[in-house]
């Protein structure tokens, strides 16, 4: 059972994709935290405990729909998707996940 589990790992190595796509899903939250540590939002807290429990809300909430198409994109080279299918593909996830959250806050 390790060699076979080996053995896949090795095929998805091979795959030049695959490890952009991973690297994406971890680039979202820095920015998140730089935009939560501005001044302007740290005014907002009284204490650092809220501002943590508030970005950690914003991360889960904008997680999904910023982390899927990357799942999404890694999947979809796993299956042997060409990069144009998997673009659109993706865009198409969060196209349907932005219009699902604004139909679920209105």
């Amino acid at each position: 059972m390790l060699k076979l589990i080996s053995c896949e790992l090795q095929k998805l190595k091979r795959k030049k994709f695959i490890p952009f796509v991973v690297l994406s899903a971890f680039l979202f939250p820095p920015p998140l935290a730089l935009m939560m540590l501005t001044p302007r939002m740290m005014d907002r807290y009284d204490t650092k405990a809220e501002l943590f429990d508030d970005f950690y809300q914003f991360v889960l909430g904008y997680g999904v729909e910023l982390l899927l198409p990357c799942i999404i994109g890694v999947i979809a080279a796993w299956r042997g998707m060409n990069m144009i299918g998997i673009a659109v593909l993706c865009c198409g996830v969060v196209f349907l996940c932005e219009t699902f959250m604004r139909f679920l806050l209105s």
